[in-house]
Formats: C-alpha cells, structure tokens, sequence
C-alpha cells in the first residue's frame, strides 16, 4: 500500500484536523473555510513575518479568550486574537512594518480606546497614534491605503486635506517625526499603494491629473506619469487594486476601458514603457476588478464584481496562466476586497458577504477523492456523506458556511470534473 502522507490542514474554529491522501493522489486546488471568526465585512489584510494573518474591516468578532474584537483581529493557523478592543470605526487599510508592527488606516477615530485619528500603529500588545511634533494627532479625513516604504517611512492615501497639522491633499508621508506632503498631492481620492522593486511609489485611485489619470509615480522628488493613466471611455473610472509581479512590472485593476494606448478591460500591465492588456480582461456590465494577487508561479489572480470574460462568467475569482483566465475551482460565493499569498503559496481572500474569507489551496488534494485512494469510485461519495453528516469542514463543499443541498450539488459537480 503507498504510504499515506498529510497534504492540508482544514480549520473550523477551535476545530482543525489532518486530511491524509496516498501519494499518488492527484493535486487539484481548492478553495478552503478560514475557521468561525469574521464572517463578512473584510476590506483589508495583511500578513505579520510569522505569517499570521491580520484583517480590518467592518466586523464584530468573538475572540479567543471570550473577548470581542472590533474592526480588526489576528489569526494565527488555529483560532482568532483580538489586537486590544479594536477599533472604533471601519479599518481600510493594513500594512506590515519591517519592524514587524501592523499599520492600520481607516475612518476610526479611536484604537483600543487610544484616540488616534483614523491611523495607528500595533507593536504586539498596545495601539499608538501617530503624533506630529507639534502634538496633532492622526489625519483629518478617511485613510483607504497604506504602505511602507524601503526606507522605514510610512505613506498614507486616502481623502483629506491635511495629515498631522500639515496641508496635504489626499497622501502624504510619516518620515519618523512628522507628516509631509508628496508634492502637490493629488486632486481625487488614493484607493491603492504599492512599491516597486526600485523603491518608486505607486499611488492610484479616483485623481485624474498628478500628472496623469489615475495613477502615477513617485521617484522621491516627484510624480511621473505611467504613459497616459487609465480611463473608462465615458464611465466613472478608478484604479482599485495593484501589484508587483515577480518581473517587477506592475498590475493595476479598477474600473477602465483602456490604459495608455491599450484596449484594456479592468485589469492592465505596466512593464515600465508601456502599457498591454492581459486578454480581453473583464468586459462584463459593472464589472470592476477590486484585488489582485500574483501566486509563486507567476499566475495572476483576478477578484472583483462581475467577472467576466468574453462569454465566460466567472464566480468573483479567475486566475491567468500567461495567456487566457480561467476558473479558481467553483469561485467564491462573495465579493474579494484584499489578497493576501502566504508563505506556503497559499492565498487568502477576504471581502463582503457571507462568508467573508477563503483560502486557495495552492496544492491541495484532489477535492472530489475524498477518501485519498486516488481512484474516483462510489467510495468518494460515501466518504463525502460521511463527512456531511459530521459537519465537518471538508463538507462544505461551496464554503458558503451552511451544510445543505447546494453542498451536494457541489460535491458532484467536482466529481463530475474530475481529477486532472
């Protein structure tokens, strides 16, 4: 018999236990529940150097230890951690610090009780604000981006006027001491932040002229277009979403039509001259692409509202292989806000519904072998009963957080695709 070995971890809660599969199970990934905690809300994540997994959003959660977390809470593999009380308010944004300290904007105006003005610093046990040297405290307006910057410094974008008693349109950089302006700023909302390999900053979002259409560089000194921005031919545009692909060019989605002189459909690529589409993107009605994550293999993924290309709908998720999109598994029953990929090449996805988070099995077993013999046979089925009638996570075929039919429509719609 070929010796069985553990491939994934399923977790539920307090519950968690081990899958085995022979070795010559087929490897087909899957999407995963993420335990019992926040369960809708999610509008942003980020992952701390041990790779727990922090969330912000719009939530109440209870905690291990009885407590409630508010707006914010930690995960760590097995169970869910409040970081103090939370937060008075909605949380937008999160980044990680080198210093391993979690930056969370948003529009609260307290953290774990601290006042701090819609942005604050986690050190591992308590919240701080952040102070300028003439004693104001915070942002004067809702903060929907962050990101940290090569050289220690903090950048913050978002809506607002002034960042620490210092006038500063919609994004501005913390230098240790106090707030500055980037420039002149920018004349729309900051929605996303990103930095490229070379240490530039990339700031997007609804502006249409610093100096181009929602989206420019920031060299240190000053802002440089990327070509002509985006636009969306006669549709309220913005640029949602970005990332850094491994070969340092740059993925930008939103709501447009065209990047540069490219057709390009929700989602386009910098390569740091010009800009190129990747397929016919998403041309669904309203859609929008809202994350964007790049998996260790290069593959790009894609979630958002109405995701659909050419005559192929998508469920919320897709993920392109170089030339075409294509399914992630059955997709996701909620709209995706924020990636994260963890170390394992695992994603995390998080967003608004019911339930909020998932996680992309990078390698997972072959879903619809459910008991690890790597044959397809009524002993699938009867294994997937079993499973059913336990409750157990594996069961919830759809990840939708109920155990009904719909589970065992899914469960035979994987059979009937069978293990590639």
């Amino acid at each position: 018999m070929t010796p069985a070995r553990t491939m994934c971890r399923y977790i539920a809660g307090s519950l968690s236990y081990a899958i085995t599969i022979t070795a010559n199970a087929q490897c087909a990934p899957v999407w995963l529940p993420i335990g019992s905690g926040p369960v809708s809300g999610i509008s942003a994540t980020t992952l701390l150097p041990n790779d727990n997994l922090v969330v912000g959003g719009t939530f109440s959660v209870s905690v291990s230890g009885g407590v409630q977390a508010s707006n914010i809470a930690q995960w760590d593999g097995d169970e869910w951690f409040a970081m103090g009380t939370g937060m008075g308010g909605t949380v937008y944004a999160l980044t990680t610090l080198a210093t391993g300290d979690v930056v969370a904007g948003g529009s609260f105006m307290t953290s774990d009780g601290v006042y701090t003005n819609r942005i604050a610093r986690w050190d591992g046990s308590f919240w701080h604000p952040y102070i300028a040297s003439n004693g104001s405290v915070g942002i004067d307006g809702t903060v929907r981006a962050v990101a940290a910057l090569p050289s220690g410094d903090l950048i913050a974008g978002g809506l607002f006027q002034s960042a620490g008693g210092t006038s500063a349109s919609n994004i501005a950089r913390w230098d240790g001491t106090d707030w500055q302006p980037l420039g002149t700023g920018t004349d729309g909302d900051v929605r996303a932040l990103t930095v490229l390999p070379s240490g530039d900053l990339i700031a997007a979002g609804t502006f249409f002229d610093v100096p181009a259409r929602r989206i420019a560089r920031w060299d240190g000194m000053s802002w440089h277009s990327l070509d002509t921005g985006v636009s969306g031919n006669g549709i309220p545009s913005a640029v949602i979403a970005l990332a850094v692909h491994p070969s340092g060019d740059l993925l930008a989605g939103g709501v447009f039509t065209s990047a540069g002189t490219a057709q390009a459909n929700r989602i386009a690529r910098w390569d740091g001259t010009a800009w190129s589409a990747l397929g016919t993107g998403f041309t669904g009605s309203n859609s929008s692409v809202t994350a964007i994550a790049v998996l260790p293999s290069g593959t790009i993924v894609a979630g958002g509202i109405n995701i659909t290309s050419g005559p192929v709908q998508f469920n919320q998720v897709a993920q392109w292989n170089g030339s075409d999109w294509h399914h992630m598994g059955l997709g996701l029953p909620f709209f995706p806000w924020s990636f994260s990929v963890l170390s394992s090449g695992d994603l995390i996805c998080t967003g608004a519904g019911n339930p909020g988070i998932a996680r992309w099995n990078y390698c997972a077993e072959c879903y619809a072998d459910c008991d690890g013999d790597g044959a397809l046979d009524i002993f699938d089925f009867i294994c997937f009963g079993n499973e059913y009638a336990d409750n157990t996570p594996y069961a919830d075929c759809d990840s939708n957080g109920f155990f009904d039919i719909f589970d065992h429509f899914c469960f035979s719609l994987a059979y009937a695709i069978g293990c590639s």
